[in-house]
């Protein structure tokens, strides 16, 4: 097993080869689910584990060659033999997030190279669930088994750390680029951790791990569902490629970053909050452990006219950034949220999938745009007319001063393209 997938990463990451977002993926969530699966004891949720991986590797021959077919057959004999042993039945028929029967694959892949995979990630959301996340910007989601288990380790090592003196905190994790990396307190209010790549130091370790393993298979679940708005919109997925270059696992180092990060915060007891707002990048993960993130479900074609509030609970939910509904020229809208108080405090992690900025010349036509831009001077705009909900109140406040001071700046040439929202 070790051998098979040491030799797709091989195929994958080898100099010369372009890796593609689902090829990454795929194979990073492979790494992490199969040894895992087939070293758990028997139980009722391994069949479950098995139709995952059975899915990736259909999804991984998708973007692979031909002289890769051996190896794929390879890990999917491991598992149906796997799964065999610990079903009732002789023989398991696996089944997908859609109505595809998933199982019927197997026995192509077994018998003939001809073999020919689904023509994109598995669906992930059904049509409602698109319209709705189109239409408010906002979905509560289910988190698979796997995403579920990252998510509870990096919680509990997460909740670890914040219990250490500010003094340990800030010296593991330095606050660096304003509040984008690094740890960072607000008094009387709230302190987070943010992360955009791995620490190597012995006390940075185990935690480092863990959100590693949470980006991963985050960042596979929001790929999937960018896979689905790109279907919806009739956009080929192939176009998130060179956008997402760099963001789908932790970068190893500083110089590897790109925009995207993953952040843990500690909410005070009746006091922390953030104020309404929507993120920049594409996609936002977010998953609270108790009340208070509150969700803006707008009545009319206006965001800011009206509507009403509802909170989420603990309910893992996702939210539309500026930058996916300015590439959309707001088919998808950017999703209005606030954090309120909670009377015993709050836990929550949040994912933030941003655009990579190692392709700055972007082409929109596969957007509905014959056009070409800088993503750099789109990035920058877009950041630049919001403020931060997560600095020190007198820092937001300025910020929000300038904002207005500047309602009638141009839009720095986004115009043609859907203009990009502001504040």
């Amino acid at each position: 097993m070790a051998n098979c997938l040491a030799g797709f990463e091989k195929k994958a990451t080898g100099s010369g080869t372009k890796r593609s977002c689902s090829m990454y993926l795929n194979l990073e969530v492979l790494k992490y689910s199969v040894p895992s699966m087939l070293s758990e004891p028997s139980n009722g949720n391994f069949p479950n584990r098995v139709s995952q991986v059975c899915c990736l590797i259909l999804d991984l021959r998708k973007s692979t060659a031909k002289r890769l077919f051996k190896m794929s057959t390879n890990i999917f004999e491991v598992a149906s033999c796997r799964a065999r042993s610990v079903t009732d039945a002789g023989v398991m028929t696996v089944k997908g997030d859609s109505d595809h029967d998933w199982g019927s694959y197997k026995g192509s892949v077994l018998k003939s190279e001809m073999f020919v995979p689904p023509p994109h990630p598995r669906p992930l959301l059904n049509a409602d669930q698109v319209l709705h996340l189109a239409r408010t910007g906002y979905l509560p989601l289910n988190l698979s088994p796997a995403l579920r288990d990252c998510l509870l380790t990096l919680l509990k090592l997460g909740h670890e750390f914040f219990k250490e003196s500010t003094s340990s905190k800030e010296s593991q994790y330095p606050t660096a680029q304003g509040t984008e990396l690094g740890y960072y307190l607000i008094e009387n209010e709230k302190e987070y951790l943010t992360l955009r790549h791995h620490y190597g130091r012995d006390t940075t370790r185990a935690l480092s791990l863990a959100a590693s393993n949470f980006w991963t298979t985050a960042a596979s679940f929001l790929y999937r569902i960018l896979s689905d708005l790109s279907t919806a919109l009739d956009i080929p997925t192939s176009v998130w490629d060179p956008l997402l270059d760099g963001c789908l696992s932790m970068p190893a180092s500083l110089s590897e970053t790109t925009p995207t990060l993953l952040r843990l915060f500690e909410y005070l007891p009746g006091a922390g909050s953030a104020e309404k707002h929507t993120d920049t990048g594409f996609l936002t993960l977010c998953i609270g452990t108790a009340p208070g993130l509150q969700v803006w479900s707008p009545l009319d074609s206006e965001l800011q006219h009206s509507g009403t509030w509802s909170d989420v609970g603990n309910q893992p939910t996702v939210l539309v950034g500026r930058t996916l509904q300015w590439l959309s020229s707001s088919r998808l809208r950017a999703g209005l949220h606030r954090v309120v108080p909670n009377a015993e405090g709050r836990r929550s992690v949040v994912f933030a999938l941003r655009p990579s900025l190692r392709h700055p010349k972007l082409d929109l036509a596969p957007f509905g745009t014959p056009s070409t831009v800088d993503l750099v001077d789109v990035w920058k705009h877009i950041r630049g007319n919001v403020f931060n909900v997560n600095a020190q109140s007198n820092i937001r406040k300025e910020q929000k001063r300038k904002l207005a001071a500047n309602v009638h700046s141009t839009t720095h040439g986004l115009t043609g393209h859907g203009e990009a929202p502001a504040t």
